[in-house]
């Protein structure tokens, strides 16, 4: 794209004619006013535009699809056209400019950030080069009152994208967000009998005493540490001071921040029983927005819009919000990034206002960049790589592993290192062969590579699956070594080498294009922060992979860290090497065929841990 393809004036002259639109939910002729403009700003553009007729008083929604790289998976900006300010709040707050302000009814929440994504979308169809993945905008009519219309469309086109960016406003001085509370909503009806509160109280069962045991027991269901809210908003009842409440009712809102949260909570407010005899409570209501999580996923797409930012000379930040978005409707399924519209403050006030609007509008907003840089489309210029450093450079010393040894080894094992290890070890102090089935007897087709193969399980279970296929397997710790030597002789499988030092050392060592893959099985995660550069999977090993790996050959990653695996995600996603094979969340939440669990990973299962498993392909 151009060096400077948003003209600030144009766009702030854009944003205000999408404010001056009063567009209430509540009123659909007025929504379809502002989609009738959306939508004549597509014209020419190569794009095709779907307009779902709204219902149950609501506007219509509308698709705007490229016409390129609709055949698969691609990127969905999702936004909102409906605002909670009433017909006539222009004329209190008419769209004005103060100092580095623009102000106006909608304008911060979200008209400013859905203006911004469809400016960007125009910019790169002005250019003559199309990003590798379609785009699709989709606005809708009525999220300020919970997408009732909208939900089984944003779902599905969510389900149909590799990422989903929201044009919601951005948080606490421009951070995006990445994950926000889910939200259930509901009613209680409570039914007494009347009396008269003078002459005949002791006939009465007073539904508001009973409202008052309901308030209390919802009430105790609050947990700030867990960051469950239970909130009474609305209560009514009763007719008459003297007269014992027949009819009692009230309005409930619960925030939770996981579904696993939602899971325990939704099912106890709906279970909530009278305490009074004679007195009947019926709960309705269900969950309306899932609790949208921070997904590996996510997390590695949030790592790479961090990255974008930096290259726009400023340093982008993540949080979670308690606020439910459209967002929370995707993120379950698809990398989902949310709060990328303007920076602002007083949503639903009368002084909602965006701010540094102007500078947004030059193109320093996250917005415009992440529409195009998203798409993860090409490889970062080398200064985005990790610096090197001693750690990280100095293989030979064992830079990412930890212990060598562990328990003392038993009689049996140890004949096995000093007699079995030296006829299948790898030696790199020699040449490497010009073809790693050279290593192997006769009939070895491809060669793999398993990394840290701890106790063997997935290793062995592979080589006896694949007898036309030589294995080597990688592993520095010499009771793991003992493990599978003992499984090796156990079994008399003869399609496994193995090495017991630095995987780095071995990459360098090999020759190229000399592998069809790469395992890498619930590494040592490393996680306390000045230990990251210890982490098998940087830049300079992402690169060793790469020149080692035959084209079409994967790299495989299974790890149950979420910040390994977003970490994992963001190198290997940056790398003009290797692609990402996931289309939809179920490609990495799943292992793949034929996987053999290891006891570690079994081990996690149990403890609620879930591992992510990804794959990536060779260029």
């Amino acid at each position: 794209m151009s060096s400077n393809p948003f003209d600030a004036a144009a766009m702030l002259q854009g944003i205000r004619r999408w404010v001056e639109i009063e567009s209430p939910t509540e009123r659909p002729e007025q929504v379809n006013q502002l989609v009738d403009i959306v939508a004549e700003g597509y014209r020419g553009l190569p794009a095709t535009l779907e307009r779902v007729t709204g219902c149950n008083g609501c506007g219509d929604h509308l698709v705007a699809r490229s016409s390129w790289g609709q055949d698969s998976p691609g990127v969905l900006v999702l936004s909102h056209l409906d605002t909670v300010h009433p017909m006539g709040f222009i004329e209190r707050l008419p769209f004005r400019v103060d100092g580095d302000s623009a102000f106006g009814p909608g304008i911060y929440d979200m008209k400013g950030g859905a203006f911004l994504a469809y400016h960007a979308f125009r910019q790169i169809c002005a250019d003559d080069a199309r990003p590798p993945l379609g785009i699709t905008q989709l606005y809708v009519s009525d999220e300020e009152i919970g997408s009732p219309t909208s939900r089984a469309l944003i779902e599905a086109e969510g389900r149909k994208a590799k990422y989903v960016l929201v044009t919601e406003p951005a948080r606490d001085g421009g951070k995006i967000v990445t994950g926000r509370k889910g939200v259930a909503r509901f009613d209680v009806f409570i039914k007494g009998v009347p009396a008269h509160a003078g002459t005949r109280p002791e006939d009465g069962r007073s539904a508001i005493r009973e409202l008052g045991h309901v308030i209390q027991t919802l009430g105790s269901m609050n947990d700030l540490e867990r960051g469950i809210s239970v909130n009474v908003g609305v209560v009514r009842g009763g007719t008459k001071p003297n007269v014992i409440a027949e009819e009692a009712y009230a309005e409930v809102d619960l925030r939770v921040p996981t579904i696993a949260d939602a899971d325990e909570l939704v099912p106890k407010i709906l279970g909530i029983t009278s305490r009074t005899e004679g007195v009947s409570v019926k709960v309705t209501g269900e969950l309306n927005r899932p609790p949208y999580e921070k997904s590996n996923a996510g997390a590695a797409l949030f790592e790479h819009a961090r990255g974008v930012a930096a290259e726009l000379g400023f340093e982008l930040h993540d949080v979670f919000t308690g606020g439910g978005s459209d967002g929370n409707f995707t993120a379950p399924h698809t990398a989902t990034l949310d709060g990328l519209g303007v920076d602002g403050k007083g949503a639903h006030t009368h002084y909602e206002q965006a701010l540094h609007l102007l500078a947004r509008a030059a193109g320093t907003a996250a917005v415009p960049p992440l529409s195009d840089a998203a798409m993860i489309a090409a490889p970062r210029d080398a200064g985005d790589r990790d610096p090197p450093d001693d750690d990280a450079l100095a293989h030979s010393r064992g830079s990412f592993f930890g212990r060598r040894k562990g328990h003392r080894l038993r009689a049996h094992q140890a004949d096995l290192i000093n007699n079995l290890l030296p006829h299948l070890a790898v030696d790199i102090s020699t040449p490497a062969p010009e073809k790693l089935t050279d290593l192997f007897d006769d009939g070895i087709e491809h060669v793999r590579l398993e990394i840290g193969f701890g106790g063997g399980e997935h290793l062995i279970a592979e080589a006896q699956a694949h007898p036309d296929t030589g294995f080597i397997g990688c592993e520095p710790y010499v009771n793991g070594m003992a493990k599978i030597l003992t499984q090796i002789e156990a079994h008399n499988i003869g399609n496994v080498r193995l090495f017991a030092g630095d995987a780095a050392e071995l990459l360098a060592w090999a020759p190229p294009r000399a592998l069809a893959r790469i395992d890498l099985i619930h590494p040592d995660p490393w996680p306390k922060r000045r230990h990251w550069k210890r982490r098998f999977v940087q830049d300079a090993t992402v690169a060793a992979m790469a020149r080692i790996l035959e084209p079409g050959g994967e790299f495989r990653f299974v790890s149950d860290i979420d910040d390994y695996c977003a970490w994992t995600l963001a190198h290997l996603m940056r790398s003009p090497d290797f692609a990402w094979l996931a289309e939809r969340a179920t490609d990495w939440l799943q292992p793949w065929p034929d996987y053999t669990m290891t006891r570690y990973g079994a081990k996690a299962e149990r403890e609620g841990r879930k591992a992510a498993y990804l794959r990536f392909r060779r260029h």
